[in-house]
């Protein structure tokens, strides 16, 4: 059961942020893209410390060693870089073509897994990401001629 409740918030976070990538882009043509990057991560983080407070985050500081906050920094940071990239990229080109390569992280996560992590790559892996490839090539490519 929680493979499929899982699965399924997968597919609302992927919802959400094609929702999120058409809605934002009136906002990105009229305004400076640091400043509405900059208030969305307030907003989110306001919202994510609500959550976090009510399951008693504020209670006291986690027990995080060097590595642990490293890796809360090196996350937080990438993820901001990410985010006004993407941002970017939406104010400069369609919704649709940012959104499509967003499928670029199962090839990122799969690669990195295997050299990071020893992961195995299989056959499967590579059907996968080849699929993830052709899809990306078709989404992209001009109009055909005929």
């Amino acid at each position: 059961m929680n493979e499929w409740l899982g699965a399924l918030m997968v597919l609302l976070a992927a919802l959400c942020r094609a929702v999120c990538s058409v809605l934002y882009r009136p906002y990105l043509a009229r305004y400076p893209t640091l400043p509405i990057g900059a208030w969305a991560m307030l907003a989110s983080v306001l919202f994510l410390a609500g959550l976090a407070g009510a399951e008693g985050f504020f209670a006291g500081l986690p027990h995080l060693g060097a590595p642990g906050w490293a890796a809360v920094v090196f996350i937080g940071g990438s993820s901001g870089i990410g985010y006004i990239l993407w941002l970017w990229a939406l104010k400069n080109t369609t919704p649709t073509r940012v959104t499509v390569f967003l499928s670029l992280s199962p090839i990122t996560a799969a690669l990195l897994g295997v050299w990071l992590l020893g992961e195995p790559f299989t056959p499967g892996v590579l059907l996968g990401l080849l699929g993830v490839v052709g899809g990306l090539w078709l989404a992209t490519r001009g109009p055909s001629a005929g």
